[in-house]
């Protein structure tokens, strides 16, 4: 029973994921997310939504200085801030309406 066994192709040159760039591998970038905010992002857009934010994300601050993270994080939580405080102007407003 010498029955010829059919060959792999070769691994050649070429197969698989191409990189974005098309330069060779991209870098990963792993981040750790909750069950809403995965959800979120995919249905923003997924991966490309990401990098698309990443994109036009600013890098200066207003004298076109380089940000640093803790100036990055004071501006997410003024941000918060301020649309918590507006949200609880309208429950007072609607509170204040009701006879």
């Amino acid at each position: 029973m010498n029955a010829e066994i059919p060959k792999k192709p070769p691994n050649a040159r070429g197969q698989g994921r191409k990189s974005l760039s098309g330069g060779g591998q991209s870098p990963l970038l792993r981040v750790r997310v909750s069950d809403d905010q995965l959800e979120k992002v995919e249905r923003l857009g997924g991966p490309a939504w990401v990098r698309r934010a990443i994109d036009e994300a600013s890098d200066a601050d207003e004298d076109g200085g380089s940000i640093t993270a803790s100036q990055v994080a004071d501006k997410a939580v003024s941000e918060a801030l301020g649309k918590l405080e507006k949200a609880i102007s309208k429950v007072f407003e609607k509170a204040r309406a009701k006879p």
